[in-house]
Formats: structure tokens, C-alpha cells, sequence
């Protein structure tokens, strides 16, 4: 028998937008409540909820670059969050990558938006804090018949500090 029972289902406008959700992240806040992340018609879509689905506030992020947002990760810091966005796309007849890092107050108000430029298409999905307080974001980039995990390093403050890629053939 299944035990499971549901404790509250929940859905949340994202205004007048053409097509549904393509991926979404969640964090718990050290004040018990939620912070969910959807990308929809290239927008970043910010939701903080109480544990039983109650609507604290919503916020719009619009990208600064050109680029749709999709949320890769999401991050509770001591301070506030911190968003991973990656997209592959066009802009400008120019076929690139590009990765957004963007830190978060409490309140959902952007504090700081990177944009690192990426070589060879490559696709960040996760990141982590590390003992500096700056983050390491993990992703891969397919080069011909080479795959590679990449790794880069960026500051508190969200300066690039190094990037590593590590090849590897076959599937790991």
C-alpha cells in the first residue's frame, strides 16, 4: 500500500507568458521558507513560499545580455542566494553560450548579474560554494568526437578566477 498522502498542490502565475516552464530549481531558506526558480519565455521567474504553499512575493529577472535565462542551479549563501543561468543560443546572428551568475538578496532584488562569454557551446548546470566564498560551476561541452567536464572558479564577488576543462571519452 502506498502511504504517501498530498499535503497541499500549489500553482503560481507567471503572468502573460506563451509557453510553460523548462526547468526550475528550489532552496530552502534558513527561515524555514522556499525559493523557487523557473525559466519560462526567457525570463527568470523568482517564488518565495511558505511550507504550506502561501505566495510570500514573486519576482521577474530579465536578462541584461541579449540571452534567454535558464535556471541550472540554485543556491542558498550566507547572504542571500546565488543563480546559475546557462543558454545556448543566437543573438545577433552569432550562434554562443553564455552562463549567468547572478547573487540574490534575501528579498529577491539582484544584487549582481555576470555574464561569462563561453568557448564551444559549453552548458553549466551546477555550482557550489567554496572555503573562500567564491563558487566553483561544474558543466560539459561537446568538441567533435571530445567531451569535456568544465570547471571555473569566480570570486565572492563573481570575477572569473581560472576555467578547466577535463576531456574525456566514452561515458564516465
Amino acid at each position: 500500500t502506498n502511504n504517501i498522502s498530498k499535503v497541499f498542490f500549489k500553482t503560481y502565475s507567471l503572468g502573460d507568458i506563451n509557453k510553460s516552464e523548462k526547468s526550475f530549481s528550489i532552496v530552502n531558506t534558513d527561515s524555514g521558507n522556499y525559493i523557487l526558480g523557473v525559466d519560462a519565455d526567457g525570463y527568470l521567474y523568482l517564488f518565495k513560499t511558505k511550507l504550506s504553499g502561501k505566495l510570500l512575493w514573486k519576482k521577474k529577472v530579465v536578462p541584461e545580455n541579449g540571452y534567454s535565462l535558464e535556471v541550472g542551479d540554485l543556491q542558498k549563501i550566507k547572504d542571500g542566494f546565488i543563480i546559475l543561468t546557462g543558454k545556448d543560443g543566437v543573438v545577433n546572428n552569432n550562434y554562443n553560450s553564455v552562463t549567468n551568475l547572478i547573487k540574490l538578496n534575501n528579498d529577491g532584488n539582484v544584487i549582481w548579474n555576470k555574464t561569462y562569454n563561453m568557448d564551444n557551446h559549453e552548458i553549466n548546470q551546477s555550482l557550489t560554494t567554496t572555503s573562500d566564498s567564491g563558487f566553483l560551476i561544474a558543466g560539459n561541452v561537446d568538441v567533435g568526437p571530445v567531451k569535456n567536464i568544465i570547471l571555473f572558479k569566480v570570486d565572492s564577488e563573481g570575477n572569473k578566477v581560472w576555467k578547466k576543462l577535463i576531456p574525456y571519452t566514452g561515458s564516465l
